[in-house]
């Protein structure tokens, strides 16, 4: 505000010393008119040609000022809030991942990343770094492929276990949880509803104990830098 008074007081100063010329001019011509016509005339007109000059070299600098604009950094907001994400088994989305794409993930089959297997828990219900954990499960358990189950690789018989899903969610350990929700275990497969198991049988044992990769650090090489 200093800098553009500053500007325009200057710029009167000079148009006011311009008109006090061209009297001063005008009045010397008048005296001066039948002896030095030429002279006084072209005298007076460079004079107030320096003037104008002058006068619209301070005009621009004038605008120039006038047009600066000057901006406030926006001071950051801290948040020390924190949620308790075993509370529910309730799936929800979180604001710091992009929305899963219904077509993405409908279905029973298909080859899922370490990404997507995050989103995915996320969706269900996990913090954002409980599920970088859960991606990295998941990779280490089922390799991203929705619809394998350990029939089709360790335990042909299913003498032992019959895990399903992207999550290798046991079947037979946590069909309560399967009947609750009114899933069958073949809705295992679907990446969703494997998610949201998954969930619940991490909010029943408060960890990811259940999962033997994760006790033996097998989903360490999978999980996100």
């Amino acid at each position: 505000d200093k800098k553009t008074r500053g500007f325009e007081k200057k710029s009167k100063m000079t148009g006011m010393l311009a008109g006090g010329a061209a009297l001063i001019g005008v009045g010397a011509m008048g005296l001066n008119k039948k002896e030095e016509p030429n002279e006084v005339a072209n005298s007076l007109q460079s004079l107030i040609a320096k003037k104008q000059a002058r006068i619209k070299n301070i005009e621009q600098q004038l605008d120039a000022v006038r047009s600066m604009t000057f901006k406030e950094t926006p001071k950051s907001n801290t948040s020390n809030s924190t949620s308790d994400s075993t509370s529910s088994s309730t799936p929800t989305s979180s604001g710091s991942s992009k929305p899963i794409s219904s077509a993405q993930f409908d279905g029973k089959k298909g080859n899922y990343s370490v990404a997507d297997m995050t989103r995915l828990a996320e969706e269900a219900g996990f913090t954002p770094e409980q599920a970088r954990v859960m991606g990295a499960i998941g990779m280490a358990e089922s390799g991203g492929r929705a619809a394998i189950d350990t029939s089709q690789t360790i335990d042909p018989g299913k003498n032992n276990e019959y895990s399903i899903g992207l999550f290798q969610v046991n079947a037979q350990a946590h069909g309560d949880k399967l009947t609750k929700l009114g899933y069958s275990e073949d809705d295992l497969r679907d990446p969703r509803k494997a998610a949201q198991v998954a969930k619940m049988v991490y909010d029943e044992v408060g960890s990811f104990k259940p999962w033997s990769v994760f006790k033996s650090g097998d989903y360490l090489q999978y999980l996100p830098k």
